[in-house]
This record gives structure tokens, sequence and C-alpha cells, in this order.
């Protein structure tokens, strides 16, 4: 399908009665992910109205859903009282009530419509992976600047990883500035679980199948996000569901991403693996934290980061234990115990918001929030893959072509 080339500018969030900003959301799809977003959107509008200490008090409100099949987008808005419904995603896109997008199509079509919401001017919240590969990165990066330049303006494009935006996240991170574990030695991640229906994650690795495009993945987003940098080679291998590289897809990946300075990264990720399992480590020269559900927490954690859920309060008590005497005084830390998607859907609308009202855009250019770490994530995965097909260790170059690699 050809690319769209007309751009548009981009509508402004409206508000409220109460001056609240509300960003007018078109969901691209009636997947079950997006079913389950909209009980989030919902959360997130409470909090939002409950929270005077939010600089954006962004709200979101499901404006639109589009459907290839028009009869079954009918059926899903009325179900889920969303406003208006379209048979075509171009439909959608065209539809001036509509401030930003969520893309939760199939894989192997994300940067096609990623470009094509750009095109129109829409903000977009697309769910991992943006895209399956540098070549594809640098389309959107490409459509993204060129917006962005035409128009005078930001737009944000965002890749849905619900993990980097968890109070566990924004701990570690915590941990790491305060310099309790010492100088990192490796890191560890791990995601498993048994795939026991066929699913677009047993289709080709070229469309985003396999167990490293759909949970090996995650690592290495928290790998980059805590360590501000991209590694500088990778060998892996893997278990493969059939001997046809044109149509197969890694049932199991095994992998070792280096980054400067000689910090080392392992993942496990597996689609085959009887139970569900998945954790995240950091080791340092003082001392290490151990996450048990990092992906996608939930109420509680073991190892060194330990967390409890207050059954009155909600509140989550993160405990660190380390053996180094600086840790002590991170040893108890309260968060909330929200839904993952939470923050990341929050993270968006904030930043929506944030551009649409002319703010200061300084805190736009992070990781997640643009192609940049987007292309950095592809070029891991693409250079793991051909680790594990050539047996060969592969080097990284870790970046668009003149520009930083460092996030």
């Amino acid at each position: 399908m050809a690319e769209q080339t007309t751009t548009t500018t981009p509508p402004s969030p409206s508000s409220d009665k109460n001056s609240k900003k509300k960003v007018r959301l078109g969901i691209m799809s009636t997947a079950a992910v997006t079913r389950h977003i909209l009980g989030v959107i919902a959360a997130l509008n409470n909090n939002s109205q409950n929270d005077d200490s939010s600089r954006h008090d962004a709200f979101v409100t499901v404006a639109a859903v589009s459907s290839r099949d028009a009869v079954k987008a009918s059926e899903f808005a009325a179900k889920h009282n969303i406003p208006r419904s379209y048979g075509s995603h171009e439909e959608l896109l065209a539809d001036p009530d509509v401030d930003a997008v969520y893309i939760t199509m199939p894989n192997h079509v994300h940067s096609e419509w990623i470009i094509r919401s750009i095109a129109a001017g829409k903000h977009v919240l697309c769910e991992k992976p943006m895209v399956l590969s540098s070549e594809e990165a640098a389309r959107v990066h490409e459509a993204h600047s060129h917006y962005c330049a035409l128009h005078g303006r930001t737009l944000i494009v965002m890749e849905a990883v619900m993990s980097l935006y968890t109070p566990q996240t924004r701990q570690l991170e915590n941990l790491l500035s305060s310099g309790s574990l010492g100088q990192l030695q490796y890191l560890r991640g791990s995601f498993q679980y048994n795939m026991t229906r066929n699913s677009f994650r047993s289709s080709s690795t070229k469309e985003g199948g396999g167990s490293l495009w759909d949970v090996g993945c995650y690592p290495i987003y928290l790998a980059r996000y805590l360590l501000k940098q991209e590694p500088v080679s990778c060998s892996g291998t893997a278990v493969w569901s059939s001997d046809d590289h044109e149509t197969n897809y890694d049932a199991t990946f095994s992998g070792t991403l280096t980054f400067p300075g000689g910090v080392a990264l392992h993942i496990d990720s597996s689609l085959v693996t009887p139970f569900g399992t998945a954790s995240f480590e950091l080791h340092g020269t003082k001392g290490s934290a151990i996450l048990s559900n990092p992906f996608k927490p939930s109420s509680s954690a073991d190892g060194i980061v330990v967390n409890v859920v207050d059954q009155e309060t909600g509140k989550l008590s993160t405990t660190f234990l380390s053996s180094s005497p600086t840790a002590a005084a991170l040893s108890t830390t309260t968060l909330d115990a929200t839904n993952p998607y939470h923050g990341e859907l929050r993270r968006f609308c904030d930043l929506v918001v944030m551009v649409s009202s002319n703010s200061s855009t300084e805190e736009v250019v992070v990781c997640s929030t643009n192609p940049q770490f987007a292309l950095g994530q592809a070029q891991c995965m693409e250079a793991l893959l051909q680790s594990a097909r050539s047996g060969n260790t592969v080097a990284l170059s870790g970046g668009f072509e003149g520009s930083s690699s460092k996030l």
C-alpha cells in the first residue's frame, strides 16, 4: 500500500469546563490489547481528576475506533461507548477531532501506519515493536523530521513499552544514580512463557514473530533505557520452529549484548516454557538488584527488590537488599502499585499536552519518545537474529548516520 504524503496541521487537545486538557485518542484496531487499554484509560482519567500535583492534568478520551471491518468497528464502538467508528484506518486519520492515535495492528504494518499517522498530523502511541528493521526506523525518522520541520512543531511518536514507566523502573534509575551498586558489571534479563495457541507470535521473524520480538525485547529495552547507551556488539543462539528460514521463528532465544565499557546484558526468552517466568538483574561492584516480574509488575516481587502492597492504602513498599552499606538509606520506598499500562499512557498524554500547549520541549527528546530509540532497538534485534543464524558475533553501529548514539 502506497504511503500518503499529504500532511496536515495537528489539532490541539480540547479542554473541558474545568480547564483540564483532554487528549482525544483514536484507536486503530479492535484487538484484545485495545479492549484492555480502555480500562486503563478509565483509571487514568479518574486519577487525573484527583491529582492536583500533575503539571499537565491530561485527560484522555477515546474519540473514535477503526477497523478494516466496519461492522466490527461499529459493534466495538457501541459496546464501549465510543462516539465514532470507521471501516478504514484512513477515515480515522482524516477525523479532525482526533489528536492522537494508538496503533495496535500486527507488527509488520506498524511502520506504515506510523508514517501515515504522522502525515495526517497525529501524535502516535504504537505498540511495540514500532519497527522491525533499521530501514523502517529510518523511514519513520525521516517522516517525523520532515513533518516537524515543515510545521515548526513537535509530534510525539512513542513506542508503547509499558515496563519503562513503572514505579520499579523509576526506583532502579534512582538506585543507579545513587551509586549504591558501584560500577555495573553485567545485567541479566529473562522472559519466558508457554504459547498455547497460534497468533502473530508464531509468524516468521521477518513479520515480528518469535520469542525475541515478543518478550526477549523487554530486557533489551530496559537495559538501554537504564544505561543510556547502545550496545557495540552482540551474539545469539536460537532454537528455530523449522528449518525454513523464510517462515520460521525462534521458539527460544539466548543472547549477549556488550555495551561500552564492557558491561554485558545476557538475555533469555522462550515461547515454549511450561510456565511463565520473568526476571531482571543488575550486578555491580558494591551490590546487586534483582527483580522478579519486572516487565509487567504486579503486587509482589522478591529478591533484592521486595514489593509488598498495603491492602488498605494500595501502596507498594519496595525494599532494596544490598551488600553495599550505602544502600541502607534506600531500604524502603513507597511506590504506587498501578497498572503498568497506566504510567505509559499518562506519559504519552502529558507529552502531547506539553507540546500542544507550546510548552518547553526539552523533556520530549527522551528515551522511547522518538524514533531514535526505536532505531536502536531494531538494530539490536536485527543483529541478534543475524548472529543466531550465522553463528558469528555482530557489531552494532548504534544510531542514525551522523547522529549521537547516546540516549
